[in-house]
């Protein structure tokens, strides 16, 4: 069993405990081991609870062993997060948590607003979900060289250096993900990131709204350094304009912000919110076929150890990203061949460009007949005529267009649909 252990962690490239000492007895009190210095302060003793389940006790070896690791070397790795790479050493031994194990990860994913440098001890062992985003992101390596700059390292500084080292990624790069992992857990779980969030629970949310206009000023819970949180925004049936959503964050911080906007077909979409210096920001979704939208609020400041407020505001734009006043397909009555579909817009805001999407009539899937996007070039207070040519219809055919608008964020926006029959 200790070689097992061995193998697991100096695989890694970790340091070597020396002089540890194993012994087995009935430990009681419901633990399943712990350390305690051997005589004169030499070498560790690691005492495991026995006799047990030889599966209790090799996960008992295996944390303990964690420890004693994270205690060798020149420098102790602090105590939270020892306990926290003790907890992911298990995890990754069986590849699945235990129910203590997904208790603890889903109270640090509850509570991520606390920061990832918290000064408590049960949330810091959560961080454990931490080294699981690194491991799967970026392999077991990182998880060594976050450990290795967390002894000489403060915290936030540590977290920074170990990705990049790893990966060349920022601490903002990743921690973006790492909220985004955190809350496709449960039922939103995609299968695509941490192998076992379809069994943890639902994720919490500092607030919620499900009918617009609809605001909170400084109502939610504070965010911490290093913290981040999130607001579910419910679609409300609405099918034409779109969502405008608007962030304030208390200007001594540094803010992140975006939003997943989940489709009813399942489809997600990460739109990023630009915030200003003074920590505002706002982006605009198209409400058709949204099912929900939730912000995803970061406070990224790694010097300020006060917890920040924030403020956010969503309504509708009925004219959002373009408003249609008129939509006609026919054949062409001079020239080539072929169906002309011409649209007329009564303002446009946000709006790149449009593709013609064509079906028949007699069924089958959709077809984008340009090759290319029709370029936007209407305004707010305008009127602007489109006019594009199906060459590419065929005689005795009866075709069924639509038009979909593209949005500066790449989003799209499906209007009514048109017929026409080809001679």
């Amino acid at each position: 069993m200790l070689n097992e252990t061995r193998l697991l962690l100096e695989g890694y490239g970790l340091p070597d405990p020396e002089r540890l000492t194993l012994v087995l007895a009935a430990v009681g009190s419901g633990a399943d081991g712990y350390l305690i210095p051997g005589e004169d302060g030499a070498g560790l003793v690691m005492v495991l609870d026995y006799p047990a389940r030889s599966e209790r006790l090799a996960r008992a070896a295996v944390h303990q062993y964690a420890h004693a690791v994270a205690l060798s070397g020149p420098s102790p790795i602090p105590a939270g997060w020892a306990e926290a790479f003790a907890i992911w050493t298990g995890i990754r031994r069986t590849g699945y948590p235990t129910q203590s194990d997904m208790k603890i990860l889903e109270y640090r994913r509850d509570h991520l607003h606390e920061g990832l440098d918290s000064r408590d001890l049960e949330l810091s062992a959560g961080n454990a979900l931490w080294f699981l985003y690194l491991d799967e992101a970026f392999g077991p390596e990182s998880v060594r060289l976050t450990l290795e700059e967390l002894r000489r390292e403060a915290a936030n500084d540590a977290l920074d250096l170990g990705v990049r080292r790893a990966a060349g990624y920022s601490f903002r790069e990743a921690f973006r993900d790492f909220h985004l992992w955190s809350v496709l857990t449960g039922t939103r779980s995609t299968g695509q990131h941490l192998r076992f969030a379809h069994v943890l629970s639902e994720p919490l949310f500092a607030s919620s709204a499900e009918s617009y206009p609809a605001l909170s000023v400084h109502a939610d819970p504070p965010v911490a350094s290093t913290g981040a949180t999130q607001v579910l925004l419910l679609g409300d049936g609405a099918e034409t304009g779109g969502l405008v959503i608007r962030f304030e964050g208390e200007w001594n911080a540094d803010w992140d912000a975006d939003v997943l906007l989940v489709r009813k077909d399942g489809v997600m979409h990460r739109v990023p919110i630009v915030l200003a210096a003074d920590g505002r920001g706002e982006t605009t979704l198209p409400l058709a076929g949204m099912h929900e939208a939730v912000l995803l609020i970061r406070n990224l400041n790694p010097r300020s150890s006060a917890d920040q407020h924030y403020t956010w505001a969503a309504h509708r734009e009925t004219a959002y990203p373009f408003e249609l006043s008129s939509l006609e397909a026919q054949p062409a009555n001079q020239g080539p061949a072929g169906i002309l579909i011409a649209w007329e817009t009564e303002s446009e805001q946000d709006l790149v460009g449009f593709n013609i999407l064509r079906v028949l009539e007699s069924g089958g899937g959709p077809v984008r007949i340009n090759p290319i996007r029709v370029p936007a070039i209407g305004d707010p207070a305008s009127a602007t005529s489109y006019q594009y040519m199906d060459r590419n219809a065929e005689p005795g055919r009866t075709y069924i267009y639509r038009l979909e608008g593209i949005t500066g964020d790449g989003l799209s926006i499906r209007t009514g649909a048109v017929t026409a029959a080809m001679p």
